[in-house]
């Protein structure tokens, strides 16, 4: 499984919520990497694309920024 990054930091919200779900919407089994240092952005992203419902999402703080880390829920 492989990885993209979306380094947001310093991009205010929506914006970052817009690149995640155009993002998102092209990508299938890739795990996504989302780097922001706005706390709101954190926030807004992480609602949202938990209120899809078929992504799991993680958020690690980290030196000041924050990564969310959003995967595909497998279904068995």
């Amino acid at each position: 499984m492989s990885e993209i990054i979306l380094d947001l930091r310093g991009e205010e919200c929506p914006a970052p919520l817009v690149k995640v779900a155009r993002t998102l919407a092209r990508i299938s089994d890739e795990t996504l990497i989302v780097l922001t240092d706005i706390k709101e952005c954190v926030k807004l992203i992480r609602e949202t694309v938990e209120s899809i419902g078929s992504y799991n999402v993680n958020v690690q703080e980290d030196k000041g920024y924050w990564k969310i880390i959003v995967r595909a829920r497998t279904t068995n």
